[in-house]
């Protein structure tokens, strides 16, 4: 393959590093500048919006990337299913945009159109998001750049016109401008090297059954978080859906740059396991469900040894009570990271999507009973629907393991074996946090005492993470080490060489 993929990888880390930086920043200043009726407005309509974004999407960003992965060699087959999904897209875009303005006359406020009109900028374009090109290509030096350029423009954007209270509308407005720019930068890269090409119904019409799946794959997702927000809507919770959604973007920036592992990884495991190259695909998925456990589950357990804190530091004293609903999020995290992997890197690789999106709907639909009951017993602490979430997504797990083995699929025991010692060098942060909380002054008040006691306890579990992997004398530590060794030796040398011509 031309491109490495540790390249790739550290490209694509980048690129959700500049992600979860670009919201740290503007995160707590809107937490702090919109005020917290505004704000659960603005939430509630963009967990409106998500409902309908999945299906304008059509599912065509997974399927693309895999379709053009496996013809990446072939131009004349590339553009043909370009040009295939981009007609699709605009179908679903169009149309499921039409729905979302029905919807929004008929059960909008009209003091709220101009918010939901704002944020159906994002359904109407969705046919332009192209960037399914770039991963299949793997183009993760321009989405890098691109990124970049999109971000600080958000985030210019944000400081100069969000400045009241009420601006909801101007900050919707900013989200999807700027989401359109990178868009059309994107389009325009691609539309350069590939081009329309004539189609006929037909070939529209094959893709339709497969997209179909991959849009219920896409959308199951909606029976979890995003149910859990339109029912504490449907509730008028606003703001318990500010909470839950504080949390849940937290634990989504922290996983986001992690799984760019996962995601760069798909088109190379698609590509092996297209010419039948079990060898390399099997030591490809081993390395990296090792490298992506020994990093998201200490961040996991990290994370919820800190919630509080991290609350408190993000969002303010007026969100602080979202801190143990963010707790339960870092906890998921350990579970997702398993789901993640059997689901997109064994799974979904080697075509299994039907019964992926049989084994979400499965795990969805027991969220939406349990859902109801709550609904119709009229909780609205979010934390009760994280609860319902949380023990879906568990038998859904259960599911995905006891289908491989059941199935013979591929031996899944390395990927267990990692998982459960990760977990179980991790534990210990527990312990270690409530030593330190016990030891320093335990507040939750935003003074050198507080950062002293949160920077110990990052320090410690980082230490002590640290050590216990030299003691287990673990691959992906030592790799790291090794790596880091040889770019000092390359470093030392060019210098070396540098001196001696000089």
């Amino acid at each position: 393959m031309a491109k490495n993929i540790k390249v790739n990888a550290l490209a694509s880390v980048l690129v959700r590093v500049f992600n979860i930086l670009f919201p740290l920043i503007t995160g707590p200043y809107l937490a702090r500048i919109l005020s917290k009726e505004a704000y659960g407005e603005f939430n509630v309509a963009n967990s409106i919006l998500n409902l309908f974004i999945p299906f304008a999407a059509f599912g065509i960003y997974s399927y693309g990337i895999r379709s053009i992965s496996r013809v990446k060699n072939n131009i004349k087959e590339i553009s043909k299913n370009f040009t295939v999904l981009f007609s699709i897209n605009l179908i679903s875009s169009l149309g499921i945009g039409i729905l979302y303005i029905g919807y929004m006359f008929l059960n909008v406020n009209s003091n709220m159109y101009m918010l939901y009109i704002a944020l159906s900028i994002q359904i109407f374009t969705q046919f332009v998001s192209i960037e399914w090109m770039n991963e299949a290509f793997e183009n993760y030096g321009f989405i890098l750049f691109k990124t970049l350029f999109v971000r600080v423009l958000m985030l210019v954007s944000i400081f100069a016109f969000v400045k009241k209270a009420d601006d909801i509308v101007n900050y919707a407005f900013i989200l999807s401008i700027t989401n359109l720019v990178n868009y059309l930068i994107s389009f325009y890269y691609i539309k350069r090297k590939v081009k329309f090409v004539k189609i006929e119904l037909k070939d529209i019409l094959i893709h339709i059954k497969p997209l179909i799946g991959m849009l219920l794959l896409a959308n199951s997702y909606m029976l979890y978080t995003a149910l859990d927000r339109a029912v504490l809507s449907l509730l008028d919770a606003k703001i318990s859906v500010s909470y839950y959604t504080f949390a849940l973007s937290i634990a989504q920036l922290i996983t986001s740059v992690v799984y760019s592992i996962i995601v760069v990884s798909i088109p190379r495991l698609s590509y092996y396991h297209g010419n039948s190259d079990e060898k390399n695909y099997t030591e490809l998925l081993n390395q990296v469900a090792r490298t992506f456990l020994f990093l998201v589950i200490p961040m996991g357990i990290g994370l919820s040894c800190v919630s509080d804190e991290v609350m408190l530091i993000y969002a303010g004293e007026k969100y602080l009570e979202a801190g143990f609903i963010l707790k339960l999020f870092s906890l998921r995290i350990v579970m997702w990271a398993l789901d993640q992997l059997l689901a997109n890197q064994v799974l979904f690789v080697r075509g299994y999507e039907k019964n992926i999106t049989a084994f979400y709907f499965i795990g969805g639909f027991l969220n939406l009973i349990l859902n109801i009951v709550l609904l119709k017993l009229k909780v609205v602490q979010a934390e009760y629907f994280v609860y319902t979430t949380l023990f879906s997504e568990i038998v859904v797990l259960i599911i995905q393991i006891y289908f491989i083995t059941k199935r013979n699929i591929i031996s899944i025991n390395e990927i267990l074996k990692s998982y459960v010692k990760y977990i179980l060098c991790a534990i210990p942060f527990f312990a270690i946090t409530y030593g330190i909380n016990h030891t320093l002054k335990y507040s939750l008040n935003l003074n050198l005492q507080f950062f002293v006691r949160v920077l110990a306890i990052i320090v410690s579990c980082v230490l002590y993470y640290f050590i216990i992997m030299l003691i287990t004398k673990d691959k992906i530590l030592f790799v790291t080490l090794d790596g880091i060794k040889n770019k000092f030796r390359v470093i030392k040398y060019k210098l070396k060489s540098k001196k001696y011509k000089g």
